[in-house]
């Protein structure tokens, strides 16, 4: 995750409501992100609906989503995986929000 300390910023992570293992695993990316210097703005179980199983970034504006490329490539080159980005300020409370589903 090397790749996440050319950016930095505000970051948040949603989780799917009541979904301890989802909450487990965006407090341990959370962890990474802070270590790269980034801002943990939050960690919220707020998610109704499914993200799938990889994270997924969601940004405020369009013109965000080239740095929100850059997060989700850090993911795939990590091994992580990433579903891509969009922007809709619905769950970003931050710079940046990564969205984080159950596992199949």
């Amino acid at each position: 995750m090397a790749a996440l300390g050319n950016r930095r910023g505000n970051i948040g992570f949603n989780t799917v409501m009541f979904d301890a293992e989802s909450k487990q695993y965006a407090e341990q990316l959370s962890s990474v992100f802070q270590k790269a210097g980034w801002n943990v703005a939050y960690i919220a179980g707020n998610l109704t609906g499914s993200v799938g199983t990889s994270p997924v970034i969601a940004v405020k504006k369009s013109d965000q989503l080239d740095d929100a490329k850059g997060i989700c490539e850090a993911f795939v080159a990590s091994g992580i995986g990433c579903q891509g980005q969009f922007d809709d300020d619905r769950y970003v409370e931050a710079t940046f929000a990564v969205l984080i589903g159950q596992k199949s």
